[in-house]
């Protein structure tokens, strides 16, 4: 009997797209999707390393070991009682504690960076230095087991470079790696974005601060966060709206909603006072049949009433709608009248005459007639 092995960040579920479990006299290995066995039937348990994708955990004996299916062999062999990423990329290596509770690093290739001798190691690492636990304390050491700092601090939170954040009394700060101080410990978080730059939170708003403790951007935020794959700073205001800095910390968009925010196909939708429009990831406008190329139906707007063309520009659907969304990925469209939503085929022909009251739903899209959730973390439709 083969299964597919399941996996979850806890946002998203998927399965592993190059091995398969399978069952043979109560014990379980792997083989690939060409039938052949890459791991023989003798494990207890197998099942993923949550959130890490290719990285399989298995049991034997009530100890675990791993397998990378990348590298199609045992990295770890099962001899630990817990197995986890150092970091969100299983590159950096893997934590691994033993039954007496002592904590390691082996890396990917297998290597043993530390021996399990640590009362816990911290998911913090750069350029070869690590942040464990020992004797009760928070040390900085390389990866030849040299303490490098263990004093003015409390917790070490990053590394970046020769910049370390690290926590006294629950205030962030920065050392460089000689421990000398960079920035006091005076904020209420620190968060490294590039460069010398940090999201730094102080009296509860936000801003923007250097590693020479100069604010970039003043505290008038109450939330921000760095978007790597998209390269800009999103920041929210107390207006509920949303600024757009660019690498350089200018303020490229201001005082919008976010609609939209695709990081697959690079773009992103957002309400500008009673429009919606769409831009690349350099702030680049785009219209609609741009960004949705394999779309059929697109959103058009007159006077205050909402439509549909096709890519030609012809109408497919008179802008008779007070409220409407862009085609999803199903072909569906969400329109809007006198207050009920309904929806439209990807001809353009109603399926669900508006008659659903959505109006305390955050987010709504129709799959013919379903409609989705009000509980977005279910991810599903009913009716």
């Amino acid at each position: 009997m083969c299964g597919a092995i399941e996996n979850s960040n806890g946002s998203e579920i998927w399965y592993e797209n190059d091995v398969l479990k399978f069952e043979k006299d109560g014990k379980y290995g792997l083989i690939n999707f060409n039938g052949k066995v890459i791991l023989n039937p003798e494990y207890d348990k197998i099942y993923a390393l949550e959130g890490v994708p290719k990285n399989i955990l298995i049991e034997k004996d009530g100890k675990k070991g791993l397998v990378n299916t990348s590298m199609g062999e045992i990295i770890i062999k099962p001899e630990y009682v817990e197995i986890s990423t150092l970091t969100q990329s299983y590159e950096n290596g893997y934590i691994v504690k033993r039954e007496d509770g002592k904590c390691g690093i082996i890396n990917a290739d297998s290597k043993i960076i530390f021996e399990p001798a640590y009362e816990a190691i911290k998911n913090v690492t750069a350029d070869g230095y690590y942040a464990i636990v020992q004797d009760g304390k928070v040390k900085l050491i390389r990866n030849n087991g040299e303490v490098k700092l263990e004093t003015g601090f409390d917790n070490i939170e990053e590394i970046h470079g020769e910049n370390i954040t690290i926590t006294v009394g629950g205030k962030y700060g920065i050392l460089k790696l000689d421990g000398t101080p960079v920035v006091n410990c005076e904020y209420e978080d620190l968060q490294y974005i590039y460069g010398n730059y940090y999201i730094a939170k102080k009296n509860g708003m936000y801003g923007i601060i250097s590693t020479s403790n100069e604010v970039m951007i003043d505290f008038t935020y109450t939330s921000m966060k760095y978007i790597k794959t998209a390269d800009f700073i999103q920041a929210e205001n107390q207006n509920y709206k949303t600024d757009l800095l660019d690498r350089q910390l200018n303020k490229v968009l201001t005082d919008i909603i976010i609609s939209e925010l695709n990081l697959e196909e690079g773009y992103i939708r957002v309400r500008q006072g009673e429009d919606y429009h769409y831009y690349n990831f350099k702030f680049e406008p785009k219209t609609n049949k741009e960004v949705l190329a394999s779309n059929t139906l697109f959103l058009v707007k007159e006077n205050g009433k909402y439509g549909y063309e096709n890519k030609n520009g012809e109408r497919i659907v008179d802008a008779i709608y007070d409220d409407a969304k862009e085609q999803n990925k199903f072909g569906y469209c969400a329109v809007k009248k006198e207050g009920v939503w309904g929806a439209l085929k990807a001809d353009g022909t109603v399926v669900v005459t508006p008659s659903v009251q959505l109006d305390d739903y955050l987010y709504v899209d129709f799959i013919d007639t379903w409609y989705l959730s009000k509980d977005l973390n279910l991810n599903i439709y009913t009716k």
